[in-house]
């Protein structure tokens, strides 16, 4: 997925159709008419940008699918990725260039389209444990390398409770449980961290693997 840097990103389409029946708001032009002028005069004063500061709940309204914003640590870059396909709990959203996450319960599982793809991941272990069962079990991974074949790595993880917290995204406050997985396997180690409201993972940062680093997702239409 390449995740598009708003500033320069111009009209984000989301020609996607939906799965769930609905369908998506097709041009964000919110996204162009007030983030892009906002963030392009930012990042020329040099000052931190940050999509989710320049939206509206208002804005957000016109969006009638659901609905994420994704920021890749790595290259500081951002995208909004709507909901595009579910099947047996797994769903997966897609940027403008058709490029894509796929989550269960939150959880990353699958990315296409980016270098070193995240191609399989067993989220069982984490996503039992958010639900309150056991908190450590074993985390295997398939990553796709440059010669086109699988590299799989196992990780021995564990889940601890942090904090409850206020967490905000865009004018919307959710009280919620704030959850950390700590990895460590053939790889290294890796930190995930998840907030839920209730059940729902609103706001997430995960490890999408050596390549692809450390990524945000909040959650903005439900």
């Amino acid at each position: 997925m390449r995740l598009l840097p708003l500033a320069l990103a111009g009209v984000l389409i989301l020609a996607a159709c939906s799965s769930t029946g609905e369908k998506p708001e097709t041009e964000l032009s919110f996204l162009t008419t007030v983030v892009k002028s906002r963030l392009a005069a930012r990042k020329q004063a040099g000052q931190p940008v940050n999509p989710l500061k320049q939206l509206s709940r208002a804005q957000l309204a016109k969006v009638k699918t659901r609905l994420m914003m994704a920021h890749l640590e790595k290259t500081g870059a951002w995208a909004a990725l709507s909901l595009t396909a579910r099947n047996r709990g797994y769903e997966t959203y897609f940027a403008v260039d058709r490029k894509s996450v796929t989550l269960k319960d939150g959880i990353l599982a699958e990315t296409r389209g980016l270098a070193g793809d995240l191609m399989e991941a067993d989220i069982s272990g984490a996503a039992a444990a958010l639900k309150g069962g056991p908190r450590t079990y074993i985390r295997n991974y398939a990553w796709l390398n440059g010669e086109d074949h699988l590299r799989r790595e196992s990780y021995d993880c564990k889940v601890m409770f942090v904090d409850t917290e206020t967490v905000e995204i865009v004018q919307r406050r959710y009280r919620a449980r704030h959850l950390r997985e700590l990895c460590e396997g053939q790889g290294g180690r890796f930190t995930n961290d998840y907030w839920l409201s209730g059940r729902e993972v609103v706001k997430s940062r995960q490890w999408g693997g050596k390549d692809v680093g450390y990524v945000g997702f909040w959650l903005l239409v439900r």
